[in-house]
């Protein structure tokens, strides 16, 4: 069994990009048998379908992955496997094959980038491009699981169809990556896990949420996060009660609280169901919350760059091996 995720090089990750993406990650990773791999890249070259601070991408790459190893992958198992994107160029090559094996109609029907071209006239070819090349991240490795957020979903079944093209048309050359309702059995979730904003439980968590209080970063410090927690949006009904509906910003804590103690959401409604105080609520959330990511961001802080260089120099060697074999039976297929 082969396993492959990554998480984009961003500076301010928030706790809906962390339980929703490095949680699943470390799941995935305790469940490795003595013949599994695990695959865990940072995408850098995904990072251009948006405007970024190039001068940062190289030092956020890097703390990329000291956020997987504080979080609790150990680096040193030889079934782990961390690399840049950018470093196997057999991802961008794959990509291209694939390109031309895709149609227009698929591409543009993806969410993201309907979404995004309706608001901005000027987005680039990348846009529409990159779920290509997200599927060649994963074909390439010959995946069965992929641990991604909810809105990647279409993204998976958009890498099943181009498997499955392309086996039909030359032989089975790419393992398909498991059904959606699979790859979410896979870490233990019925559906995909949604933080919301804490100032408007409505909407989704995002760092463009131009009220920083409803936004909680991994690095806020555990005084902000209390601060944060404690003033977030609730309701007057007055019991805690798991209700996405009537009350969201109850709902929402609750499943911050089931992130943190890597528990069933039912467990946690089971356990505060009723309970008439919301202020004693949010200060369990907060307290937990904050001791959490205070110990995430101690192990965080003791992995130097050299370290974290020396790990991806040589982990990336054997994986551009793989890649490489990988690549050159699909274009002996080909004729190239």
């Amino acid at each position: 069994m082969n396993i492959i995720t990554g998480l984009q090089a961003h500076s301010d990750l928030h706790i809906g990009n962390f339980f929703g993406a490095i949680t699943p990650m470390i799941e995935s990773y305790k469940k490795l048998g003595p013949k599994d791999k695990f695959y865990y890249f940072v995408p850098n070259l995904h990072s251009f379908t948006s405007t970024i601070d190039h001068t940062k991408l190289y030092q956020n790459t890097l703390n990329n992955i000291k956020t997987l190893l504080a979080a609790g992958i150990n680096h040193e198992n030889d079934n782990i496997f961390l690399f840049r994107q950018s470093r196997i160029s057999e991802h961008a090559e794959l990509a291209w094959t694939l390109q031309c094996f895709t149609y227009y109609g698929e591409a543009s029907r993806m969410t993201q980038f309907k979404d995004k071209s309706l608001k901005n006239q000027n987005f680039s070819v990348g846009l529409l491009t990159y779920p290509v090349l997200m599927a060649a991240d994963i074909l390439l490795y010959d995946c069965d699981y992929v641990p991604v957020g909810l809105d990647q979903q279409q993204h998976i079944e958009l890498t099943r169809e181009l498997a499955s093209r392309f086996n039909n048309k030359f032989e089975n050359v790419f393992t398909l990556p498991k059904e959606w309702k699979e790859q979410l059995a896979y870490t233990n979730r019925n559906t995909g896990l949604k933080i919301l904003s804490l100032t408007d439980p409505t909407k989704k968590m995002s760092k463009s949420d131009y009220d920083l209080k409803g936004c909680v970063y991994i690095n806020d410090s555990p005084e902000v996060i209390k601060k944060k927690i404690m003033s977030s949006t609730t309701d007057s009904i007055g019991i805690v009660n798991y209700d996405p509906v009537n009350q969201p910003g109850i709902t929402n804590l609750l499943t911050i609280l089931a992130a943190v103690r890597s528990c069933a959401i039912e467990d946690v409604t089971k356990e505060f169901q009723g309970m008439d105080r919301y202020g004693d609520f949010k200060k369990i959330v907060a307290e937990e919350l904050a001791q959490y990511f205070e110990k995430f961001q101690k192990n965080f802080n003791s992995l130097s760059n050299e370290h974290i260089e020396d790990i991806l120099n040589t982990s990336e060697s054997k994986v551009k091996i793989t890649a490489s074999k990988k690549l050159n039976t699909i274009y002996n297929i080909l004729g190239l």
